[in-house]
Order: structure tokens, then C-alpha cells, then sequence
């Protein structure tokens, strides 16, 4: 609760009403292949389509469960979120049929503490945050994607991921983007903006996830397969720290 107001607060005091843009994008979009996604938004299944032409459908969904709730309705105690989120593909600039099967959990606990004029939240880990994904393609198994949650190094307000992401074996690694486009002290928000691609040590693609979905896709082949299977799971993960 008070990483989404000091996030909150710190998002309005640098872009007004303008949607915050993912640090770094802009550069590496002019050095790779832009993707644009539309079609997913808010809800829980629907069609999308890439601006290559390439279309296909998605389904997802977040449940929680938690001992008690607070009168806001918020989860207390030991909370439980578990998921699924799920995709197809196919058309211009995608080799067959590409699929993509997810599924999400994490649980914690959540307590509230002071009174009616400020309430501070604390939160301990139980089983941190995991997102596995499994891809398809064709119904071929072609690789996979992990997503978790670094441990923490001191006091930090962003909820930080990282993992990994292989498909017909090429790996790229993925890092959460918190700092935001032209922001002094490179500032950042708790929830991810987006997320780097990267590949010995050099960042070599982006996901923008904050406003309009774009992708970043390097132009070598097999790397882009990789970045595009992670970008699409990215794009339709429901990340536990945006609620």
C-alpha cells in the first residue's frame, strides 16, 4: 500500500498527467525492430493483434485468497495469489503457430498497522512471486520463460523481477525496468515500466509496458523469437504488484 502511493506521488510530480515512458526505449527502439500490440487491455480474454499483421487470442486470470481482509476490502494475513495466463499467435513475422502457456504464484503476509490518519503496510514474503511460462510451436515444445523476484539489497520501493527466458535454445535475460524517460536521478516507480532484454551483459531489446504495449525485438533471428514469446507472456501477466 505505501510503495503504490510514494510510487504514485512520485509519478505525478514527474509527468503531471502524461503517461510515464520506460527509460531507454526510445534509444532502443531506433536500433531494433518496433512491434506495437493492441487488443489487450484491462480484461481477462480477448483477440489481439502486432502491427506486422500477425494476430491471435488471449485468456488470464489472477485470483487471491487471503485469511481476512481489511474494511477496504484489502488482503491481510497469510494471502495466496495464484494464476494463469495463456496465448496463440499467428501471421507475418511469426514461424507457425507460436503458444504460450503461463502460470503464476506468490504468497506473503500482509499486516496494517497506525491509525485513521495514516496506515502503514508491511509485507513479508512467504513464497516469492514465480511466473513459468511453456512454449509451443505448432504444438512443438520450443522453450520456456521463468520470471521471479530477486532477493532485496537494503530498503527498496520497487518490486523488482528478473529471470530468463529460451527458445530452440537461444537464452536472453530479463530485468525489470523501474526509472523513468527523462526523470533527474534516474527516479523510478515500483511497479515495471517494462522490461530489458538482455545478452552477455549488453542490453540488446525492451518491452514497454506502461501505456501503448510496444516491443523491441532485435533483428537477429533467433534472438527475436526469444524476446517476442517473453514480450507477448510479459504483455498479458497480470504482476501481483500492480494490484
Amino acid at each position: 500500500m505505501m510503495k503504490g502511493m510514494v510510487a504514485g506521488a512520485v509519478l505525478l510530480a514527474l509527468t503531471g498527467c502524461s503517461v510515464a515512458r520506460m527509460q531507454g526505449f526510445d534509444a532502443m527502439a531506433a536500433a531494433t525492430d518496433t512491434v506495437a500490440v493492441s487488443g489487450i487491455g484491462g480484461g481477462e480474454r480477448g483477440a489481439f493483434r502486432l502491427s506486422t499483421g500477425a494476430e491471435g487470442h488471449f485468456s488470464r486470470r489472477l485470483v487471491t485468497a487471503s485469511e481476512e481482509q481489511d474494511r477496504f476490502g484489502h488482503p491481510l494475513g497469510g494471502t495466496e495469489r495464484f494464476g494463469e495466463a495463456n496465448f496463440t499467435i499467428a501471421g507475418p513475422g511469426i514461424a507457425g503457430t507460436l503458444a504460450g502457456a503461463c502460470r503464476t504464484r506468490q504468497a506473503e503476509y500482509r499486516d496494517v498497522s497506525g491509525g485513521r490518519g495514516l496506515q502503514v503496510e508491511t509485507v513479508a514474503a512467504v513464497l516469492p512471486l514465480h511466473y513459468d511460462c511453456r512454449f509451443t510451436r505448432d504444438g512443438r515444445p520450443v522453450g520456456g520463460m521463468i520470471l521471479g523476484e530477486p532477493r532485496p539489497i537494503g530498503v527498496q520501493l520497487a518490486e523488482r523481477r528478473a529471470g530468463a527466458v529460451t527458445v530452440d535454445g537461444r537464452r536472453l535475460n530479463l530485468v525489470s525496468e523501474h526509472r523513468v524517460e527523462g526523470a533527474a536521478l534516474g527516479i523510478g516507480v515500483a511497479t515495471p515500466l517494462g522490461y530489458r532484454f538482455e545478452e552477455a551483459g549488453r542490453v540488446i531489446g525492451m518491452v514497454s509496458l506502461n501505456g501503448a504495449r510496444r516491443f523491441a525485438l532485435p533483428r537477429d533471428p533467433a534472438a527475436r523469437d526469444a524476446a517476442l514469446a517473453a514480450g507477448l507472456a510479459l504483455t498479458i501477466f497480470r504482476d501481483p504488484a500492480d494490484l
